[in-house]
C-alpha cells in the first residue's frame, strides 16, 4: 500500500515537471534548479551569477525550503 503512494507521488511530480518543461521551452526561458546542502554556497552562486549577467537578460528566481 505505502509503495503504491509513492509511485502516485513521484509520477505527479513527473508529469508537473514535464509540464513545466514544455512552458519554459515554450517561452524561449533559460531554468535552472539549484539545489544542495545548506551551506554550499547557492546564494553566493546566485548573487554573483545575476550581478554578472544582469544587464545581458532578464532574472528571476523562485525560492524554496523544505520544512526541517
Amino acid at each position: 500500500m505505502k509503495i503504491s503512494v509513492v509511485r502516485d507521488i513521484l509520477e505527479a511530480n513527473e508529469r508537473i515537471a514535464q509540464q513545466n518543461s514544455e512552458l519554459f521551452k515554450k517561452n524561449n526561458m533559460f531554468v535552472i534548479n539549484l539545489m544542495s546542502s545548506p551551506g554550499a554556497g547557492k546564494t553566493s552562486l546566485l548573487e554573483k551569477s545575476i550581478d554578472a549577467l544582469k544587464d545581458e537578460m532578464n532574472i528571476g528566481v523562485i525560492e524554496g525550503d523544505v520544512p526541517s
